[in-house]
């Protein structure tokens, strides 16, 4: 079992399907490798009926595909294979552009001498086209956040200020072709910014020490740093949502800043506060924030319901528990996501943990179908809308994880493809939303002992 695990993590093919299919053929072979460690595809970003996403193998790249085998192509190729290799590459769609970080070989400090640099790419999808916007040739630091706000481009890098104090600077640019970004005139931040994000005409982001998300903030230009902390945070990762041009996130208070409450940045004071206590004088653990109008869905617990599902309307009295679908436990409600005015997630009953949605009533909220019978598991995952249809990877038994649809009734929530025949199975992992009539996913199908590092793209055709 170890071994197979470690395979899982080593060996995957790439497909591009559709939700509904008449025949998953072969788009490209992009194996550069010949051992068990070698490709890995992540990163997936999609617009204008382009998927981008890194490769890393022997080398870490980002490739580009339309869905067909003249489509996908190399377009970047980093000059040291530790770029972006650990984490998530940071890139954004703007103005016609995808922006993204990337490693090039540079003469820094004029001696002759090529180093690793950091820069941030721009890109038009195609090897020619992508080319490099940024290169603050001495901080030698990677970039952490990039975003395309209200027609402006934002992005940061830990460097030197003009006191050369080493600070996060953030710049700003148009993005246009002859526009050069300049930094904004902020104090000194102590720390990274991983997240930059607008809501309505505020721009927020987050500082991030030794692996914590410390702060949350905005551009303040009455205050003389540049910026104003919003609230202090002690957490792992940043979760929000925007409702009504209303900033939900989840934060703590004065006494437990690492407690996980649901909070609002208030319309009237611009001031956070916390909506609602869910389980007082402890850590209530909201996360999965989901809207649905003025709406927002979450899990979390208290020492009467555990982890569960609720609702907020942003009010004390109207944040309270949608549905009790565990008494005996957790039911621990995951993958929540929209479509329409329904709510659907994965949750964990009696009859294991299968496919829900919710109406945010409690006899509205109710089991889809139980894909793996009795108090067995299909576990759905990965859930994403395409062209208003709900995918999801779920397991019906057997061991084998494939990808279904559902229009929400049980009789329509059935298998899309069945990659791997048998009891073999698909792996089908890291559904992309937003790809025009198309999704992506990886998929590890016939993992043997002989079986070497295979990297490929297959494309799903449409019905006719």
């Amino acid at each position: 079992m170890k071994i197979f695990k470690h395979l899982l993590g080593l060996v995957a093919i790439s497909l591009i399907t559709a939700p509904n299919i008449a025949q998953t053929v072969l788009v490209k072979d992009i194996n550069d490798s010949k051992n068990l460690h070698g490709n890995f595809l992540k990163d997936f970003h999609s617009s204008n009926g382009k998927m981008f996403f890194s490769k890393n193998g022997k080398t870490a790249e980002v490739w580009v595909t339309d869905g067909t085998t003249v489509g996908t192509q190399n377009i970047y190729t980093a000059s040291n294979i530790t770029d972006s290799s650990d984490n998530d590459r940071q890139w954004t769609y703007h103005n016609g552009k995808y922006y993204f970080e990337g490693m090039i070989k540079y003469n820094r400090f004029d001696d002759g001498n090529l180093y690793d640099t950091p820069v941030i790419l721009k890109s038009d999808g195609t090897k020619a086209g992508t080319v490099v916007y940024f290169n603050d040739q001495f901080s030698g630091s990677l970039y952490d956040g990039i975003a395309s706000i209200n027609g402006s481009l934002y992005f940061s890098y830990i460097g030197y200020n003009s006191d050369f104090d080493i600070t996060t600077i953030i710049l700003k640019s148009s993005g246009g072709q002859s526009d050069i970004p300049s930094p904004l005139n902020l104090g000194l931040i102590n720390g990274s910014v991983k997240k930059i994000f607008g809501v309505d005409s505020t721009i927020y982001f987050t500082i991030t020490r030794e692996g914590k998300i410390v702060s949350l903030c905005k551009l303040d230009a009455t205050n003389a740093n540049g910026y104003t902390e919003v609230k202090q945070l002690n957490h792992d990762k940043f979760e929000y949502v925007v409702a009504n041009n209303v900033l939900y996130f989840v934060g703590g208070y004065s006494s437990l800043n690492s407690a996980q409450e649901l909070c609002k940045i208030d319309p009237i004071t611009s001031l956070p506060i916390v909506v609602r206590k869910i389980n007082e004088g402890k850590n209530s653990l909201v996360d999965e924030l989901t809207a649905i109008g003025s709406t927002i869905y979450f899990r979390a617990g208290n020492q009467k319901n555990r982890l569960e599902l609720w609702k907020s309307d942003g009010t004390y009295h109207g944040t309270t528990l949608v549905k009790d679908i565990n008494p005996t436990g957790s039911s621990n409600p995951s993958n929540l996501v929209s479509k329409g005015n329904t709510l659907y997630f994965s949750a964990a009953s009696s009859q294991g943990v299968e496919l829900w949605k919710s109406n945010g009533t409690e006899t509205g909220t109710v089991m889809v179908k139980d894909l793996n019978p009795g108090s067995n598991s299909s576990n759905p995952s990965e859930l994403t809308i395409v062209n208003n249809t709900l995918l999801f990877t779920a397991n019906a038994g057997g061991n084998n994880l494939e990808i279904y649809k559902t229009d929400g009734t049980s009789a329509g929530t059935v298998i899309l493809k069945e990659i791997g025949p048998g009891y073999a199975s698909s792996f089908a992992k890291n559904l992309t939303k937003n790809f025009p009539k198309k999704i992506n996913v990886k998929n590890i199908n016939n993992v043997n002992t002989n079986q070497q590092n295979t990297k490929k793209a297959i494309k799903a055709t449409k019905t006719p």
